[in-house]
């Protein structure tokens, strides 16, 4: 091989591993923001299924008919 090109050789692979570094690191960024929707949707599933359940202190003579 020929000094020029094993020299742009290695510089097209200094080129790919920046890249490869870049993609990885946003790569890493997305996971850690489906994590955090995730969790949010956990968190927000919670709050709906507290908010369904009847609260204690309803008393069952409260209720409509069922025709309502």
């Amino acid at each position: 091989m020929t000094e020029d090109r094993l020299e742009k050789l290695e510089t097209l692979l200094a080129h790919q591993d920046e890249t490869l570094r870049q993609l990885n690191d946003a790569l890493y960024k997305q996971q850690l923001q489906i994590q955090g929707l995730r969790d949010e949707i956990d968190a927000l599933r919670h709050r709906v299924e507290s908010a369904e359940q009847p609260a204690p202190d309803a008393l069952p003579g409260h209720e409509l008919p069922p025709h309502y």
